[in-house]
């Protein structure tokens, strides 16, 4: 199976069918390349790197950022603990997660806000990143 690559300039203005075109990446490959996004190749290595770093931390150090309902379900999920497509797998799947975003200020109903725990290596991951 090939990784289709997406490539936002072919759409020009139309998001609509931008957002199609990953949505069937989504579903029928479930990854996808994308290009001419704007995004400073810099930054994109920089992720990378801090990603690598990050999932490279003993076990015990990332679940001190265990998401859960109480973080909002930003921060760490483990390997298994996730099932993408319920109706077909019995098990978890083969992947660990790092879940942030976009922080919602508290002026909203329900504040968003990425989990930072005290005391942990995982810390200068997010400040690499942010």
């Amino acid at each position: 199976m090939e990784v289709p690559v997406i490539d936002l300039a072919s759409f020009g203005t139309n998001e609509v069918e931008a957002a199609k075109a990953i949505r069937a990446a989504c579903e029928k490959v479930g990854f996808f390349y994308l290009t001419s996004h704007g995004v400073a190749q810099t930054l994109v290595d920089a992720a990378f790197e801090q990603s690598r770093l990050y999932f490279a931390l003993p076990l015990e150090e990332k679940m001190k950022m265990l998401a859960s309902a109480a973080t909002k379900n930003r921060g760490y999920t483990p390997m298994a603990e996730e099932t993408l497509d319920v109706s077909n797998q019995k098990v978890g799947d083969q992947k660990e997660g790092l879940y942030f975003g976009r922080e919602v200020s508290s002026t909203f109903l329900l504040p968003v806000l990425n989990f930072f725990p005290t005391n942990s290596k995982a810390v200068s991951f997010f400040l690499g990143i942010i």
